[in-house]
């Protein structure tokens, strides 16, 4: 057995050195013509030497050498000098790209970077932020960085650069230190300014007053005083919350201001006119209509003091023969116009009521 295995090896030894080529694994026919060994296999894998890091150490093969060492769990290979690990270096054995200072990229604890550039940036930009003011290409200092500093009620931008870097709160804080606005001008130079209340109140309190408009050397002396004149869109409301109606006149009264009639201060109390069945050019009347042929009935807006008022009635037509009061209340009157027969009829007819 052992003469055979002798014979198989001789037999090998002289096909390698007739043919310089040796191919092991599938298609051992097929090898290419630049190859010494070729390993070819879909189920099997080519295994190099394993060691320990000391059999490795113990060792000096030619350069170019490969072994996997079993205590780093990684392939050396060895460069001429030393064996070098390619899990850690990469076959550069330390620093790679420069050895220049600001462009050397050394291993520090697996990530690759130049910490000694790297630490110059960050303590010089450290510094330039400490003194508040950024070393780049923009010379403009109100974009650099500043601090916000508020002593007493001075703002201050710390940046010497800026231009008028103090600001007084002392107007918006009020002589007590609180939020209120005191003397605080709101001077709008260009644009209207208007505020959207949001659905909320604005409201003023204190025994102070409300002024708009420009009043001089004077002092405004109501909780609302207005130099100039007024214009409402909407209505005007009396104490009671109402709108009033045309003709009447907002009034002071003892408890507030009241809509009243117009003719208020006038001894006539009523006065109109009927152009038939219809009235025309009534006041202070709240009701007036035709209860019939030649039957009018009218209700004052305001009672008259009392139903000794006097009623002045006459009709515009001479073919009647009369108009004649029969109701006369505080409320009001009702009128009958008579024909020349005594018969109803319509007619148009004027009245005006005078109470004193």
């Amino acid at each position: 057995m052992k003469v055979f295995s002798l014979f198989v090896l001789l037999c090998l030894l002289t096909l390698v050195s007739l043919n310089a080529q040796v191919k092991i694994g599938d298609n051992p026919e097929v090898i290419h013509q630049a190859s010494v060994l070729e390993l070819q296999s879909s189920d099997k894998a080519f295994v190099i030497p394993r060691m320990t890091t000391t059999q490795m150490n113990a060792i000096t093969p030619l350069e170019g050498a490969l072994v996997y060492n079993t205590n780093l769990d990684c392939v050396h290979y060895f460069n001429g000098i030393q064996w070098v690990n390619l899990c850690q270096n990469g076959g550069t054995n330390g620093t790679i790209v420069s050895t220049a200072p600001d462009n050397a990229i050394t291993n520090n604890n697996g990530a690759y970077y130049s910490d000694t550039y790297l630490q110059t940036q960050i303590t010089t930009n450290k510094s330039n932020m400490d003194n508040h003011i950024i070393s780049d290409e923009d010379k403009d200092a109100a974009n650099e960085l500043t601090d916000l500093q508020l002593n007493g009620s001075i703002i201050t931008l710390s940046n010497p650069l800026t231009s008028g870097n103090q600001i007084d709160v002392a107007p918006l804080l009020g002589s007590g230190g609180g939020s209120n606005l005191s003397n605080t001008n709101l001077t709008q130079a260009t644009e209207d300014r208007a505020y959207n209340l949001n659905s909320r109140n604005l409201n003023f309190s204190g025994a102070g007053t409300v002024a708009i408009g420009d009043f001089g050397s004077n002092t405004p002396t109501e909780k609302l005083h207005i130099a100039g004149n007024v214009r409402v869109n909407g209505h005007i409301l009396d104490s009671d919350g109402d709108t009033g109606n045309p003709s009447e006149l907002l009034s002071a009264t003892a408890t507030g201001t009241n809509w009243v009639s117009a003719n208020v201060n006038s001894p006539f109390h009523a006065f109109g006119k009927f152009n038939g069945v219809n009235p025309l050019n009534v006041q202070n009347v709240a009701f007036a209509s035709s209860f019939g042929t030649g039957i009018y009935q009218v209700e004052f807006s305001t009672s008259a003091s009392s139903n000794h008022y006097i009623i002045n009635v006459s009709v515009l037509n001479s073919s009647e023969a009369s108009i004649v009061i029969t109701s006369q209340t505080t409320s009001g009157f009702t009128v009958r116009i008579y024909d020349n027969s005594g018969a109803l009829t319509d007619s148009a007819w004027y009245f005006s009521i005078i109470d004193l």
